[in-house]
């Protein structure tokens, strides 16, 4: 299953999240997270944090982004990612017991 509303074209055999009832799980795919130490110097922190969000909307890493069949979305904050990534736990733990589970 891919985590997709649709059937993608890179796995035309496979079937998509939302064929299988399980629709918005697009939001999971491709997640890239990057975090530093708790005792990293908040302006080490920061500066990292200017440089990612300064490369993520480049032409480059679009194309990578593209070209690994993900899709750019808005930088999250720690909060927002913790949030995002409890609900996939629960997400995948849903389909994995219905599917995969005997």
């Amino acid at each position: 299953m891919t985590l997709s509303d649709k059937r993608d074209d890179v796995f035309p055999d496979v079937p998509a999240a939302g064929e299988l009832g399980y629709e918005d799980m697009e939001v999971y795919k491709g997640c890239i997270i990057a975090g530093v130490r708790k005792d990293t110097p908040d302006e080490i922190a920061s500066w990292l944090t200017q440089q990612i969000n300064a490369a993520i909307p480049t032409e480059t890493y679009q194309k990578v982004l593209k070209s690994t069949n993900n899709t750019y979305t808005e930088p999250m904050s720690e909060s927002e990612i913790t949030t995002l990534l409890y609900a996939a736990r629960d997400a995948y733990k849903e389909i994995i017991d219905k599917y995969l589970k005997k």
